[in-house]
């Protein structure tokens, strides 16, 4: 309820800072004056959520509050997974249990997983340039 309603008054009154920013400005000021010139909000806020002496909960807020001016804020990203012509995904599955059960059908399997893994290694370095080696020459 507010003051119009009931003439009784609730909260902190209007203009009135709260105690947490009241401490900030002290420190702000003390700050200033040893340092003998103004500070930026964004520099006084970093230093006093970096220094130990300040409660906890004031230099979490302070920090909290510098992160979106150090930090970029990160996007959602979604990722809508659709088969062929948007339609649902269809799931493959391989029993593998006849493949291990015979040693040579294993081992086959086994090379061909290797020969595709080097097959992609050497289409990727394909596509880079040779790397030069370049030694430092003596005098």
């Amino acid at each position: 309820m507010s003051r119009k309603n009931t003439g009784c008054p609730v909260g902190r009154p209007k203009g009135s800072i709260s105690n947490k920013r009241r401490m900030a400005w002290e420190i702000v000021s003390a700050l200033e004056k040893e340092m003998g010139r103004s500070l930026h909000p964004l520099e006084a806020l970093l230093r006093i959520g970096h220094d130990t002496k300040n409660p906890l909960e004031l230099r979490c807020t302070c920090l909290r509050d510098c992160l979106p001016y150090v930090l970029p804020r990160l996007q959602q990203q979604s990722v809508a997974l659709s088969g062929p012509s948007g339609g649902p995904v269809e799931l493959a599955t391989l029993d593998v249990s006849a493949i291990l059960a015979n040693p040579a059908l294993a081992e086959t399997a086994q090379q061909l997983a290797m020969m595709v893994i080097d097959q992609e290694v050497t289409e990727e370095r394909a596509g880079l340039p040779a790397p030069v080696y370049k030694f430092p020459e003596y005098k």
